[in-house]
């Protein structure tokens, strides 16, 4: 029902209107314009609530949590009320709302919608005046927009005056306003001269996520709304107490430019929406829900709005053939997990029979240690154990048709092993050929997770010495980078043999100390015993490494696997303090060449990454126990964690703040079973 009040202020408000047209007189046109405002707050004015909160967090993402009054908005004349989720982030244990009348009643929150950052709540009263919404496709950009606030006690809204800079920002679910926008009126509405509400004014953000992000945003001129209109077709699910949550699909792009780059898919989550509508890595996305796409943006403007739930419909072209599919959002995609079988595989040593060993077509894969208690194990493998062949055991569960069982594999290397477990998850049954001396034997196998247990020990991968000189320079090295400013050190095996496959671990050095002569003293040994080669660049800057310093060393990391006889496999990154920040981000952005990363006495930061069947990812925590920053640490090592990361640690303590003989020792046998399949 609307209120006779409302019905007396509209007349009221199209006469002043006339008559700001009407004048010639400048300042009786900012006179009359202010009495427009004035009038359409108070048309307005009945809808609004005064919001408080009790208990609750002090601080929130980092920041002291508000305590102070908010708003709501009156959205049915029995007492339901939408706000902003920006005034809960405290989590407070209490909520109390004023009527417009004075009343003080209890509210009690029903249902929050995670997209938008709205919350919607419930107070026992009735013959409440609901707002009225303005009709978002008559809103166009450049008209008023008046931003209004029940914050503080008193008659009167407070106001901030703007105009309407946008629609559909935020990935389609917002439209933008230069009115001044704070938590004074976050949860308020955004109205036109009329009076009618546009929007809901929130704190959004296009790359934070939380009921914080978008505050950085305060008071500068760039305010976003939720429009009402959007809002109120949701309200029956929220009044149910269902929580709303963006809807995911599933993929990545090739493209990290999303104003220009093509939707080429990079990769398709398993389980996901995505997988269920049949896309695959290089489709090209071309419509969502029967509106063409061009670029990622457009992807993400036309999956923005809408919610977990909702069904959509992917228009995409794979080479010269234009297919689609449907499948429904999720709120959640599943972190992946690769199975596990428990083998280290043989390696080339440098022998001359080397590759009848370990790599040859006709012997297969021969087996270099098998872990305890893993299904390799269980299943009777051995070490010096071929494996020859292999194949789905439970065609279902590898997404094949059970009628279509899959074919043997021949496994002519560690790759090709790798490359059919690593797409397999924990539980899924594997058959695998393998030769015990001169027995073919043929076994089943479940496969388990990967382990995040450092063994205790490991078999030597020794590596026979060249029969020749080599062509390569090997021990200590310094040299200068091609720019002349920077320069980097490395360690290569005195014994290194080409013909054989080593180890990479790049070091990249914490603030203020390069740490080169101790870590090439210390590690050295470890590295002619495993085969490893170190390389060190140094930023540019001793007192820290800076993010586009991240290309340095990847380019740096290339070009040393090209001189020499990398094992794609083995390639970390190692850092300490800044160094570790800078090592997992190196690891996110160029998963092909990384395939571990060792961070010391530091947190990780940066865009977290995702696990990956293409991409063999793990990692390893060392730290010292009294550090400051233990618990950020833990707390980076949990976050991989619940991601299916393989994730170890390494705790020690030291009075030098050095890592400790037997923390190195740890960290070269991890490093040494990054290959494991």
């Amino acid at each position: 029902m609307w209120d006779y009040r409302r019905v007396l202020i509209l007349p009221a408000l199209a006469a002043t209107l006339i008559a700001i047209a009407g004048s010639s007189d400048a300042e009786d046109v900012v006179e009359l314009e202010e009495q427009a405002f004035k009038s359409a707050v108070a048309a307005v004015a009945p809808s609004l609530v005064r919001i408080r909160t009790v208990g609750g967090r002090d601080v929130v993402g980092g920041q002291v949590a508000g305590s102070g009054p908010t708003t709501g908005i009156v959205v049915s004349d029995d007492g339901y009320i939408v706000t902003s989720t920006f005034n809960f982030a405290a989590e407070p244990t209490s909520i109390l709302v004023e009527l417009v009348d004075g009343r003080q009643l209890a509210a009690k929150k029903i249902a929050d919608d995670k997209s938008r950052m709205l919350t919607l709540l419930k107070v026992d009263a009735e013959n409440l005046i609901p707002a009225e919404p303005a009709e978002i496709s008559e809103v166009k950009v450049g008209q008023w927009a008046i931003g209004v606030g029940r914050a503080y006690r008193g008659s009167r809204p407070n106001l901030a005056i703007g105009i309407i800079s946008a629609k559909d920002r935020i990935y389609g679910k917002a439209v933008q306003t230069d009115a001044k926008v704070s938590p004074v009126n976050y949860g308020g509405p955004l109205i036109d001269i009329s009076g009618r509400v546009v929007g809901i004014l929130v704190p959004l953000s296009m790359q934070g996520k939380g009921t914080t992000a978008g505050v950085e945003y305060y008071d500068s001129g760039i305010g976003f709304a939720v429009p009402f209109e959007d809002f109120l077709s949701t309200t029956d699910r929220l009044k149910a107490g269902e929580t709303l949550r963006p809807g995911l699909l599933g993929i990545s792009f090739k493209s990290k430019n999303e104003l220009t780059g093509e939707p080429l898919i990079g990769m398709v989550r398993v389980d996901s929406p995505a997988e269920q509508i049949g896309l695959a890595t290089e489709d090209t996305l071309i419509s969502i829900n029967g509106k063409p796409v061009q670029r990622i943006a457009d992807v993400k403007q036309a999956i923005g709005p809408l919610y977990a739930g909702d069904t959509i419909e992917v228009g995409f072209r794979r080479g010269d053939e234009t297919l689609s599919g449907s499948a429904e959002l999720v709120a959640e995609l599943k972190p992946y997990a690769s199975g596990f079988l428990g083998i280290l595989p043989a390696r080339p040593d440098g022998s001359e029979n080397a590759a009848a060993v370990t790599d040859d077509e006709t012997t297969g894969m021969r087996v270099r240690y098998v872990f305890k208690g893993s299904p390799a194990e269980e299943a009777g493998l051995s070490v010096g154990d071929v494996i020859t062949a292999v194949k789905f055991k439970n065609a279902e569960a590898s997404g094949e048709e059970s009628n279509d069982a899959p074919d043997w594999s021949p496994v002519t290397s560690s790759e090709e092993l790798l490359g059919v477990i690593r797409n397999l998850r924990p539980g899924q049954e594997i058959e695998l050929e393998y030769e015990k001396g001169d027995s073919p034997s043929t076994v089943t196998v479940a496969l388990d997770s990967v382990p995040t247990e450092i063994v205790g020990s490991l078999p030597i991968a020794a590596i026979v010495p060249p029969g020749e000189d080599v062509e390569v320079d090997t021990g200590r090295l310094s040299e200068t980078w091609e720019d002349g400013e920077r320069s980097y050190w490395a360690y290569v095996p005195e014994s290194y043999n080409p013909q054989a496959a080593y180890g990479l671990i790049v070091w990249l050095h914490p603030a203020g100390d390069t740490m080169e002569a101790e870590v090439s003293r210390k590690w050295k040994p470890f590295c002619d015993l495993h085969g490893v080669c170190l390389l060190g660049p140094k930023a540019a800057d001793i007192a820290g490494w800076k993010g586009e310093e991240i290309e340095y060393v990847t380019e740096l990391t290339r070009r040393f696997r090209e001189r020499y006889s990398i094992d794609p496999v083995r390639v970390a990154v190692v850092g300490r303090g800044r160094g570790g920040v800078m090592a997992f981000q190196a690891l996110s952005k160029e998963r092909d060449l990384y395939t571990g990363a060792a961070i010391i006495d530091s947190p990780i930061a940066g865009d977290v990454i995702q696990n990956d069947p293409n991409y063999r990812t793990q990692f390893l925590f060392a730290f010292d126990e009294s550090i400051r920053i233990l618990p950020l640490i833990k707390r980076s090592a949990q976050l991989l964690n619940g991601l299916k990361f393989p994730v170890a640690s390494i705790p020690y303590t030291s009075e030098d703040g050095r890592l400790p003989r037997t923390s190195i020792e740890a960290l070269f046998r991890w490093f040494d079973a990054l290959d494991r399949i």
